[in-house]
């Protein structure tokens, strides 16, 4: 039994001297960070690792700064790094500003609507065409339009770069399509 409590005793001295060493740490530790703060009455001020000093912020003014570096109209509803950018350009600082800024966009309703667009809503992206005049042509029938062109159908071809028109009357026989080709679309595609 003696041997118990000269060991308790032990423990509670060795306790006792890591306490006082801890508290050492500890006001080491303070006097360094102190180094960083600033007091203007009645606002706290920290220096950045830019040589900046930021007025620190209490819990309370946290959701007003985020409101109007992340919701307002020039805020921008950015992600969490650049509404913290925000915060730190407009002057403010306080210790949890990523965790609080992730949580105030996570509930955003207007961020929750827009939301991420992922590659399977993505539009798929057309090709954009670079074509020469007369490279690329539109064809197609139009008509009829009242009852005294006897029926006969307007073949219309466009040029999709210089948007030239031209027209003829058809009755809807090949003869027809096939001198509209020979005459006009072939010979102005000839390279020679």
């Amino acid at each position: 039994m003696a041997a118990k409590i000269v060991d308790r005793g032990y423990l509670t001295k060795c306790r006792l001297e890591e306490a006082r060493i801890a508290r050492g740490e500890e006001r080491k530790k303070f006097f360094k960070d102190v180094v960083h703060y600033y007091w203007d009455e009645p606002y706290l001020f920290r220096k950045g690792n830019d040589n900046l000093f930021r007025r620190c912020v209490a819990k309370e003014e946290v959701e007003g700064i985020l409101f109007h570096c992340h919701g307002s109209s020039y805020g921008g509803h950015f992600a969490v790094f650049k509404t913290v950018q925000k915060v730190l350009q407009a002057g403010f600082w306080w210790p949890s500003m990523f965790k609080d800024a992730h949580a105030f966009i996570s509930k955003c309703e207007a961020c929750q609507k827009a939301g991420n667009i992922t590659a399977g809503t993505r539009c798929l992206r057309t090709p954009i065409l670079e074509v020469e005049v007369f490279d690329v042509w539109g064809i197609d029938f139009v008509g009829p339009f009242n009852p005294a062109s006897h029926g006969n159908l307007h073949l219309v071809a466009v040029d999709y770069v210089s948007k030239w028109v031209k027209h003829s009357r058809t009755n809807q026989r090949c003869q027809s399509v096939l001198k509209l080709f020979k005459t006009i679309i072939f010979p102005r595609c000839d390279n020679q």
